[in-house]
């Protein structure tokens, strides 16, 4: 685990390492080059990483002090750039603030597992009261046997229906009429199309400036050091709050208990929901031969 935060400080290091050489985004793109970091103290690892048509090869130590970063390239182009960042340490204690925390994250978790299998249990309970549900469906399903032969009767009115329809077809001859028309429009609509590329081309040449723009950006990452202190102050907040999920749960297994008591009224009621249906169905029959 250590090794694995070590190599991906260094892989932070190298790529602020990179995108401090001045070089237009074409030359980036087929850039081919080899970095070296040396480090101080007895130990160290060499790692090969391909990226971006990179090869890039880089050392740690184990105490994790890397005291200069070297970078030297030659693009496509014939350019050269070099680049040094001292100390980046800082980040290597924040990372490991961030991993004392994730192991409290981790136990959290654990409480959160015991819980789940409570839950587990509850909805066994839920199953067996839904078999009952599926019993009750199945005498639905007689009854709705009785209502489609109700509806065959019902297909007698859908003849009127036919006559409708015809006159729906009159309506879709005028629609017809009005695609053309819209046809028209998008012709126009293609013509607008040929400036919106005109215009896409200058967007390009606003790119190219915003390639200088973004030398610029690497004085902001000098504030992303101090943004990491406010990030582990937050992690500690968000394990209070996990505290509280916890609490939260508790009170939800409470409430799925007194669900389960409101499904048993709610299978005294769909019993009920039959008979009415029963009843329904009766009425029909008379109702459709009075007719």
């Amino acid at each position: 685990m250590k090794r694995m935060t070590q190599s991906s400080i260094v892989m932070v290091v190298l790529n602020q390492c990179s995108s401090k050489v001045k070089t237009s985004l074409d030359a980036m793109a087929e850039l081919q080059a080899t970095i070296e970091i040396s480090v101080e103290l007895n130990k160290f690892y060499n790692v090969d990483l391909f990226q971006r048509g990179f090869k890039q090869t880089f050392g740690y130590s184990d105490v994790g002090f890397v005291t200069s970063v070297e970078f030297s390239g030659l693009t496509n182009t014939g350019r050269r750039g070099t680049c040094e960042i001292t100390e980046p340490h800082k980040l290597l204690t924040l990372l490991d603030k961030l991993l004392t925390l994730l192991d409290k994250l981790l136990t959290l978790l654990d409480k959160l597992l015991t819980l789940l299998d409570k839950l587990l249990t509850l909805l066994d309970k839920l199953l067996t009261l839904l078999d009952k549900l599926l019993t009750l469906l199945d005498k639905l399903l007689t009854l709705l046997d009785k209502l489609l032969t109700l509806l065959d009767k019902l297909l007698t009115l859908l003849d009127k229906l036919l006559t409708l329809l015809d006159k729906l077809l009159t309506l879709l001859d005028k629609l017809l009429t009005l695609l053309d028309k819209l046809l028209t429009l998008l012709d126009k609509l293609l013509t607008l199309l040929d400036k919106l590329l005109t215009l896409l081309d200058k967007l390009l040449t606003l790119l190219d400036k915003l390639n200088t723009l973004l030398d610029k950006l690497l004085t902001l990452l000098d504030k992303l050091l101090t943004l990491l202190d406010k990030l582990l102050t937050l992690l500690d907040k968000l394990l209070t709050l996990l505290d509280k999920l916890l609490t939260l749960l508790d009170k939800l297994l409470t409430l799925l208990d007194k669900l389960l008591t409101l499904l048993d009224k709610l299978l005294t009621l769909l019993d009920k929901l039959l008979t009415l249906l029963d009843k329904l169905l009766t009425l029909l029959d008379k109702l459709l031969t009075f007719i």
